[in-house]
């Protein structure tokens, strides 16, 4: 069987992949110069670390695409660095990185602060 994928984002990519599991002759085309579509990044030589294109990523609780990194064998390229998020308010820096940091920062109400940390702790610990 022959198949032809549109896009070598990450629906592309794993389709293909699949296909070419199941026996497929795959072919790809993207119209970019680069693959990974909206999850794509890019380096200035200058830069220690990747940024991404488009705000897409993945969460370390991902395990079907952590479950395929590591079918294809790519776990140690992946890094889930502890970000510094902050927020310059009232002629200080506060750090945004944790429920607990939102719920202590006094530059929101607390009905934002409470709704903005639920949401924080559903990504980390829910989704």
């Amino acid at each position: 069987m022959k198949a032809a994928i549109v896009g070598a984002g990450i629906g592309g990519m794993v389709a293909a992949y699949d296909l070419a599991q199941d026996g497929a002759d795959v072919t790809i085309f993207e119209a970019a110069d680069y693959v990974g579509g909206l999850s794509s990044g890019f380096k200035d030589p200058r830069w220690e670390w990747t940024v991404e294109r488009f705000y897409h990523h993945w969460f370390a609780s991902d395990v079907h695409m952590l479950g395929l990194i590591e079918e294809l064998g790519w776990s140690d390229k992946v890094l889930f660095p502890r970000p510094l998020t902050a927020v310059y308010f009232d002629e200080s820096f506060y750090p945004l990185d944790s429920a607990m940091a939102v719920l202590r920062f006094r530059g929101l109400p607390f009905f934002d602060r409470l709704r903005l940390g639920m949401g924080i702790a559903y990504l980390r610990y829910i989704a």
